[in-house]
């Protein structure tokens, strides 16, 4: 509407007559001080004339402001209430709907606005806010009192040696653990410090229990992070698996890919060490783990009495993980991988042909690689005496002994022998090549080393 001056009305020389040709004019006053303000829905102070001028416009337009009936209103507030509760259920995580509410709430108001004011449609505001605020605070309530419970329950109890991924694995999938042992296709993970029992001479017990505590925290975060699950601490050994009470695709490849990020993480831990001085004695600036991996058939489960339960693995896969994490320093290595590890995630790491031996314990000999770094990771050293090393391997196990020979000692040339590594699998095999040919194997020689010590 326009407004104005009284004056303009009354002298036809301030305004032209014909101007109110089809007009209506409504007189009144809009000055503060004449006391004709008033309040409204939509404006804090407005005049009072043109409380009147909307009224005969409705008239005159026959247009009226509506109201929603309480059917309308029941049906919207029931709509809003039941997309509300489908949109705030589709997340995973009961947080991540905190905007729902907000932006629900602030789309209403905005649509009673733009209904008003282009289509005089009076729709109720509160009620229907309230709804969208009082479903969303009703399924929140219920996912963090009810379902999120039994997730809670699930990282109380096994949040110590399950990671996080695989919790939220088991509880999106309803695979809550089993009581007692059941059986099936993991990996098995073993790992302990090289020459532990040295470091108890060279510690103090409280600086014992502080390096040990340091270090087994950096490997379980590796080892947790990678999908693994933490069975047990024995002193300085790490025991663990893969693929229970969850299953995890590629278990093989998660442990290998475990072995070789503690490599680095022991490394790391030993650059430190050494940055403190004279914190440390040398043999901790050395210190080197040794790590063992065989998959396979095992039963992984509860196990124990009725008064005290332990999550752990059983089986013959688990025994010749351990012979071969115990077994690998005989090689001077670090990383000892069974076959079927091998088998199964070949193409992504870098191996070293280690030998197909028969360990302490066992009777079936088993086919074992060394673990060397993963694919394209691999420096131009580690090309370059693999390469060597596996042509000496090549004559070995064609029996040529005394070719076979020099070539180990050419390899062994090119091992890096850092401190505390007392061999490497060139040397171990240069003496073996003298025993065959003083006692030849035989045509029908299956290329098996048995073992003596673990």
């Amino acid at each position: 509407y326009y407004y104005l001056p009284y004056m303009y009305c009354m002298d036809p020389e301030m305004l032209d007559p014909t101007y109110w040709e089809g007009k209506v004019a409504m007189v009144g006053a809009s000055l503060p001080g004449l006391m004709d303000l008033r309040n409204t829905p939509v404006q804090e102070t407005f005049a009072g004339v043109e409380i009147h001028a909307n009224v005969m416009n409705s008239i005159l337009q026959n247009q009226f402001v509506k109201k929603t009936s309480p059917t309308k209103n029941f049906n919207t507030i029931l709509f809003l209430t039941i997309l509300t509760g489908l949109i705030i259920s589709l997340p995973k995580k009961t947080l991540y709907t905190i905007p729902v509410p907000i932006v629900g709430m602030i789309a209403w108001w905005a649509f009673t606005l733009f209904q008003f004011f282009n289509h005089l449609i009076m729709w109720e505001t509160v009620r229907p806010m309230l709804s969208i605020f009082g479903t969303y605070g009703g399924v929140f309530l219920y996912n963090f009192f009810g379902a999120e419970k039994d997730k809670r329950f699930l990282k109380d109890t096994f949040s110590t040696y399950i990671s996080p991924t695989l919790i939220d694995q088991m509880f999106d999938a309803k695979e809550e653990p089993q009581l007692g042992g059941e059986e099936g296709y993991h990996t098995a993970f073993f790992t302990d410090i090289q020459s532990f029992s040295a470091f108890s001479e060279k510690l103090s017990a409280t600086d014992l229990v502080e390096l040990l505590n340091d270090y087994l925290t950096e490997m379980t975060d590796i080892l947790l992070e990678n999908k693994g699950t933490l069975d047990k601490y024995i002193g300085d050994a790490i025991v663990a698996f893969y693929g229970a009470p969850a299953p995890v695709n590629d278990h093989e490849y998660y442990a290998c890919r475990t072995a070789v990020l503690m490599q680095k993480g022991l490394s790391e831990m030993r650059d430190r060490w050494r940055g403190e001085g004279d914190r440390w004695p040398e043999i901790v600036h050395n210190m080197q783990n040794r790590i063992g991996i065989n998959t396979g058939q095992m039963v992984t489960g509860n196990m124990g009495s009725t008064m005290r339960m332990n999550y752990t693995m059983m089986g013959d896969t688990v025994n010749l993980a351990a012979r071969l994490e115990s077994s690998a320093k005989q090689y001077g290595i670090y990383i000892q991988v069974a076959n079927e590890s091998y088998i199964a995630c070949k193409d992504k790491f870098v191996w070293r042909d280690l030998d197909f031996v028969r360990v302490m314990g066992k009777t079936e000999p088993a086919q074992v690689y060394e673990l060397v770094a993963i694919t394209g990771e691999e420096t131009d050293k580690e090309k370059t005496f693999l390469k060597a090393y596996h042509e000496a391997l090549a004559l070995y196990r064609n029996q040529e002994w005394d070719k076979a020979k020099e070539a180990f000692k050419a390899a062994d040339e090119l091992e890096d022998m850092f401190a505390g590594r007392k061999t490497n699998p060139s040397r171990v095999y240069i003496p073996r090549c003298d025993h065959w040919k003083e006692s030849p194997p035989g045509d029908d020689w299956d290329g098996v080393w048995t073992l003596t010590s673990k």
